[in-house]
Order: C-alpha cells, then sequence, then structure tokens
C-alpha cells in the first residue's frame, strides 16, 4: 500500500473509530437536556464528581449513551449526512458521508438510540429503494446496456463489412470470438490491457474514435469501454455486503461492554480544546491487521476524553505497533473533535472541525522519499526568495500548512491534518427508505433483563433485574397478563419483551 494511500485509511480509521454527538454549548439548555436523559433512566446525580470512584466509570459510559439517545429521539432524525473537505486544500473535492440512527438494547433491558456510519453500498442501495426500484433490479439493467452496447459495436462492424469500406476494419476475430463464448470478463480484461500497454495518445484516441495503433477501426473494442465499465458497476451491486444482522451487531455491541468492563479505568482529569474531561484508557486491546504491504499493525491502547457536562467525547487516541520485517515501531493515531454547532433547529450538535494527528505510520523508504521532497521543496523556497515582497508572501501564506506538513513528516515522521464539515443534512431524500432497526440483546438473558426492569417500571414485583426467571418474575408476568387480559402462562417472550416496552415508551 502506497504511503499516501495509508495516510488516508489512518484519518478514515481515525473519523469513524469513536461516536462525537455533542451536547450545546449554552449550558441551561445543555442542563435540561442531560438532566431529562439522565433523569427518566434513574441517574439523578449528573454531577460526575459526586459518584462514587468505582461507579464512575460505569455511570459515565451509561450517561453517555442516554444522553446521545435523547438527542437523537427529538425531532425523529433517521439518516444525516456530513459533507467534509481537507482544510487548506482547496483543489480537493468534497466527500461525504452518511450515519443512520439504530436502537440497541443495553444489559439493563433499556433501548437507547446511537449512530452507525453506512457503508457507501448503503447508502446507495437506499437510494434504489426510494426510488421505486431494487439494486438487483438496476444490476440486471446496467448487465442490459452492457450487452446492448456490444451489441451495438457488432451490429456498426456488420454494417461496415457489408459496405465497401471493410478495408478500414481492424481484425476483431479474438474479441468476437470470446463474447460468442461467453467469455465477457476475459474481453473485458484484455480490453483494460490494450489501454494500458498504448501510449496515453492512442489510448485517449481509441476510447474516442475506436482507432488502434494501425489507424484501423474497431467497432467493437470501441464500445468494450463503456460495456465494460457498466458490467464492473453490475457486479458491484450484486457483491454488495449487506448490513450486519441484528443478531450480530447486538453481539458485537455484548462483546464492546465486555472489554470495556474487563480493560477499561477513568486515568484522571484533563483539559482538552479548553474544556473539563474525563481521560478514559482501554488498555490490553491487542488488536492485529495485517497491511496491503505486508506489515501487521497491532493496536494496544484506546484512549478518549469524555466532557461530563455536555457528554461529547472531545479527543479519541489508538496507540499501538507496526512490525515490518524484524522491525518493529511505535505509532500513534488520534481525532479531536473542535467547533462543535447546533445542527439547524434540531438537538444535534456535531464538531465542524476535526484535528487527525498520525505518527509512525511511515517506512523507512517513505522517509526517503519525503527526504527527496524536502530537498525539491527547499530548492522552491529558494527560488521563492528571489520573488518581490509581496508575491512571495502570497505564495508561502497559500502554502504554508503544506509546507509544514511535510517538514513534520520528513523530520518526526508525524502528520496532522484537519477536516472541516462544510454542511449537514438531516433526514435526505432517500431517508424515507430507512426503517430504524432495533438491536436485541445476544442471549436470552438480555430479554430477561428487559422485561424484569419494564415490569418494575410499571409497578410489578419481578426481584432484581439479574436475566434469570425466577419464581418472583414468573408470578410478576402472570400479574401484568391477568390486569392486561392476556393469556396467563408466566413466560418470559419476545412478545411479551416488546409489548413491555411499548407501554413504557408510552409513559
Amino acid at each position: 500500500m502506497k504511503f499516501r494511500t495509508r495516510v488516508k485509511l489512518a484519518a478514515a480509521a481515525l473519523l469513524v473509530a469513536a461516536p462525537n454527538l455533542a451536547a450545546a454549548q449554552n449550558v441551561d439548555w445543555n442542563s435540561e437536556l442531560v438532566q431529562r436523559a439522565l433523569g427518566k433512566n434513574g441517574i439523578t446525580n449528573v454531577d460526575a464528581a459526586g459518584w462514587p470512584a468505582d461507579k464512575l466509570l460505569e455511570r459515565l459510559i451509561e450517561s453517555e449513551a442516554y444522553v446521545q439517545s435523547e438527542r437523537l429521539s427529538r425531532g425523529e432524525i433517521k439518516i444525516f449526512r456530513k459533507n467534509k473537505k481537507v482544510a487548506g486544500l482547496p483543489n480537493f473535492d468534497e466527500a461525504s458521508e452518511y450515519f443512520s440512527v439504530i436502537e440497541v438494547q443495553n444489559p439493563d433491558g433499556k433501548t437507547v438510540r446511537l449512530l452507525r456510519m453506512m457503508p457507501p453500498e448503503e447508502v446507495q442501495s437506499l437510494k434504489y429503494e426510494a426510488a421505486g426500484t431494487s439494486p438487483e433490479e438496476v444490476a440486471a439493467q446496467m448487465t442490459g446496456m452492457s450487452d446492448g452496447l456490444v451489441m451495438l459495436g457488432a451490429a456498426l462492424r456488420g454494417g461496415i463489412g457489408d459496405s465497401n469500406f471493410k478495408d478500414i476494419l481492424g481484425d476483431e476475430d479474438t474479441v468476437s470470438a470470446m463474447i460468442i463464448d461467453g467469455e465477457g470478463q476475459a474481453a473485458c480484461d484484455a480490453y483494460w490491457s490494450s489501454i494500458a500497454r498504448a501510449s496515453d495518445r492512442n489510448a485517449d484516441m481509441m476510447m474516442k474514435a475506436g482507432l488502434g495503433d494501425d489507424g484501423k477501426f474497431y467497432p467493437i473494442t470501441y464500445m468494450m469501454g463503456p460495456a465494460c465499465m457498466l458490467a464492473v458497476s453490475a457486479q458491484q451491486l450484486e457483491d454488495m455486503e449487506k448490513p450486519p444482522t441484528p443478531e450480530l451487531y447486538a453481539k458485537m455491541q455484548e462483546d464492546i461492554r465486555k472489554a470495556a468492563a474487563k480493560y477499561a479505568k477513568v486515568v484522571g482529569d484533563e483539559t482538552v480544546d479548553g474544556h473539563n474531561t474525563k481521560h478514559i484508557e482501554i488498555s490490553g486491546v491487542k488488536m492485529t491487521q495485517k497491511m496491503d504491504d505486508g506489515s501487521t499493525v497491532t493496536v494496544n491502547n484506546m484512549h478518549f476524553w469524555l466532557d461530563p457536562e455536555y457528554f461529547v467525547r472531545r479527543k479519541f487516541r489508538m496507540e499501538g505497533t507496526i512490525n515490518r520485517g524484524k522491525k518493529s515501531e511505535p505509532f500513534f493515531m488520534e481525532r479531536e473533535n473542535q467547533d462543535y454547532r447546533r445542527v439547524g433547529t434540531s438537538y444535534l450538535y456535531e464538531p465542524y472541525m476535526e484535528v487527525m494527528r498520525v505518527g509512525g505510520m511511515i517506512s523507512d523508504k517513505d522517509r526517503q522519499e519525503l527526504a527527496r521532497a524536502q530537498k525539491e521543496m527547499d530548492k522552491a523556497k529558494a527560488q521563492l526568495a528571489q520573488l518581490p515582497p509581496a508575491q512571495r508572501a502570497m505564495v508561502e501564506n497559500m502554502m504554508a500548512e503544506q509546507m509544514a506538513q511535510l517538514d513534520s513528516l520528513a523530520n518526526t515522521g508525524a502528520a496532522e491534518i484537519k477536516v472541516a464539515t462544510t454542511d449537514i443534512e438531516l433526514n435526505p431524500d432517500f431517508a424515507s427508505a430507512y426503517t430504524i432497526t432495533t438491536f436485541t440483546g445476544s442471549g436470552a438473558a438480555t430479554l430477561v433483563r428487559s422485561i424484569q426492569t419494564n415490569l418494575a417500571t410499571l409497578g410489578f414485583t419481578p426481584g432484581p433485574a439479574t436475566g434469570q426467571v425466577n419464581a418472583a418474575t414468573k408470578a410478576a408476568i402472570s400479574s401484568y397478563q391477568s390486569s392486561r387480559g392476556l393469556s396467563v402462562d408466566g413466560e418470559a417472550t419476545p412478545a411479551l419483551a416488546r409489548k413491555l416496552q411499548d407501554e413504557v415508551d408510552a409513559l
């Protein structure tokens, strides 16, 4: 994998590494929202400083989830899109990220809303559904258009051959035979290879006019370009990965909770971007991934800094090692969220500036390339020095950030990238095709805890929410069923859990 690609992937990983919903900067409004979110979930002590030390981490994480859920529940947000741009690089295009709202059942049985980053394929699929079609139908249409283009090329060749201009045609017998034999993929591979071998000028001519190096006309080959691109697009739609099933997602959430309980701890109070935060460390993670260049990346520790007043994660950091052969080096990836603003009239608050910091990710070869680039930059600086002062100042001002980045990479192996959010759109048109899914617990214990918790909320006495059905739980279920005119069996079922949850939600 190329150095530039790794930096982009590192930045992308940081973008999705942790939730980043923020509370309002207006303290009174924030206080009202937080107190409502925590109060209705039985947490009356909002002041984190007043919590017992052994309960601090549990309360912080629990409270963050409830506050986040409250923000997402107000205004019925289903999907939102963030348009982002690398700050200081005006020639870079904007990129969009999409987030959907899902519901997850906590171990205590309560349902909370949180965000899930949507893969591009899922976004495209929803757009098709909103337009009244499906990815499969679109793929079939693309395949038909691809076949039609090839047939059009064959018809064009046949028409020319039947006229007095057959001498202008090049030899396409091999391509025709491959298509007739059903080897369309092989024909496309051959076409891309021919383009790669041709000079830029000849490749451009072939794409525009179907002319080969010999000046002959190749109508079938001419149509192969758009036909093959449509075929590739159709295949991508057919191979599109589906979102994780509720059962799989619930298991992922449960594994995360278990890991946090085992490895996480509150390190202490720290100031981030002028705000007081609780520094939470998750050590002993040991997440390993093989990279395309053969190196192995191992994440050992993760950190995040949670603001207990606004319940926003102000910063996130990963630390670990990169193993290249026998050589092992430390690395880190970090994101700091800044410039929070309210999104329109919603209750959503988002950072409009994200500062990415990456260090230790470059190899010795990359450093050599950077050293050569640094020499070229030094030459450019010498040339700048010869310009009139006004022109020199203008150019240096335009290139200051890029020059500083290059210096930092060459000297320390660390880089800082600023990503600005230019616009946020709530519930775009295709959101109408999206249904908020509730991801329930992966085992019976979670189901039973939900039933026990909600029975207690409704005034029945099922005993502690242990996740195990006992005599008190059976008696409480039977009492509830009888009071609601239901068939009395005392069984803890998914249907009962849904009915109880709906009744509690309506309170």
